[in-house]
């Protein structure tokens, strides 16, 4: 490494001030330009007692409260130092997404040229979630959205995609893009009881209905058959049936009395048939519907690029 380690005691009076320069608005300002003062400070007493990996994250910190190109050079050239080679190449990343002046930028140059070899690169689907986030090994979970540096070898990724987690171990290889794309998982949910009280209350009382119905049926059968039974001995009384001898003399009205009497048959009849069947549909009911009525428990399954609805049927 050039001589920019040894130049950050020199430059420190410089240094400071600048990253705490030109903010605006000042309030918001200084709390960030106190955290890269803070940080910046505690990146130049570990440079001074060798902890390269100290100071790596500590200018890098300077770095993300105010951006500078004198933090990002420090934090660059102590990764190098350090050997962390993941780290180091994605502090490179940050030179793409900003003007760096020509020190900052050939410090990232050194930095891809040294570690280029030793690391690939992890990308994770987050096309469509709201909520993308990634657990690298054992480093806290970070926002999974953009690409990052890995060294080569085995790794293990934890992601958490809008509720649903999945974990996955790969190995990538040096100048390897590495794509992690879950796959839908299901977030189960308690099943919820859904209360068919008010259906069994229903069907009860169309049991109780269908049966007076089937009761008041059958009164008016019986009623109407015997009609039809006087009726038909009056048609016989009267001398009216050609197969019955009789002394007494014959009505007039035989015609009239077989009308009516053909009538009661055919009224009765069909008291008959409806009684029947008010009599089978409620039996039906109540031996094969009110028993029977399952206790529903419906539940939901959200998972990444999918939903599922399911429903359990608990019979008593």
């Amino acid at each position: 490494m050039r001589s920019g380690a040894r130049r950050y005691g020199a430059w420190a009076g410089i240094l400071l001030p600048l990253l705490l320069a030109s903010a605006r608005p000042a309030r918001a300002e200084s709390d960030a330009q106190a955290r890269a003062r803070v940080a910046y400070e505690q990146g130049l007493k570990a440079h001074a007692t060798g902890d390269h990996k100290a100071a790596t994250r500590a200018f890098a910190a300077a770095d993300v409260a105010v951006p500078s190109d004198e933090a990002l050079e420090a934090a660059l050239d102590e990764a190098a130092l350090d050997g962390d080679a993941a780290f180091a190449m994605n502090l490179t990343l940050r030179a793409q997404d900003r003007k760096v002046d020509e020190r900052t930028a050939a410090a990232v140059q050194r930095v891809r040229t040294a570690f280029r070899d030793r690391v690939g690169t992890l990308s994770v689907d987050c096309a469509g979630a709201s909520i993308c986030r990634l657990a690298l090994d054992a480093a806290a979970e970070d926002d999974a959205a953009k690409p990052r540096y890995v060294t080569t070898g085995m790794h293990t990724a934890r992601v958490r995609r809008d509720g649903a987690e999945q974990t996955t171990t790969f190995d990538v290889a040096a100048g390897e893009t590495r794509w992690l794309k879950p796959e839908a998982t299901k977030s189960a949910v308690s099943p919820v009881p859904v209360d068919l009280s008010g259906r069994r209350s229903t069907l009860r009382a169309v049991v109780f209905v269908g049966a007076g119905l089937t009761v008041a049926s059958l009164a008016a059968t019986i009623v109407s058959g015997i009609d039809v039974v006087a009726k038909r001995s009056s048609f016989r009384d009267g001398g009216c049936a050609a197969d019955v001898a009789s002394t007494a003399p014959v009505s007039p009205d035989c015609q009239g009395v077989a009308d009516r009497g053909s009538a009661a048959q055919t009224r009765t009849n069909v008291l008959i048939a409806v009684t029947a069947a008010l009599g089978v549909a409620t039996l039906a009911v109540e031996l094969f519907l009110v028993p029977s009525l399952p206790k529903a428990r419906v539940g939901v399954a959200a998972g990444i690029g999918r939903a599922d609805l399911s429903l359990k049927l608990d019979l008593p």
